[in-house]
């Protein structure tokens, strides 16, 4: 664990499997949207990408 900086509440400790789960938490949304729409994010970069 490691004691956080004041500015996020007075130097309350924070361990290092909450701040893992937290992580995993935010990618997950992402994760799982992604491939449902990579075919537009691909569409879009090559609609962009032609000159004309």
């Amino acid at each position: 664990m490691f004691k956080s900086d004041e500015s996020l509440g007075g130097g309350q400790y924070v361990y290092n499997n909450l701040k893992m789960a937290v992580m995993v938490l935010g990618m997950l949304p992402v994760l799982i949207i992604y491939p449902f729409v990579q075919r537009h994010f691909v569409s879009g970069l090559m609609l962009g990408g032609v000159k004309g």
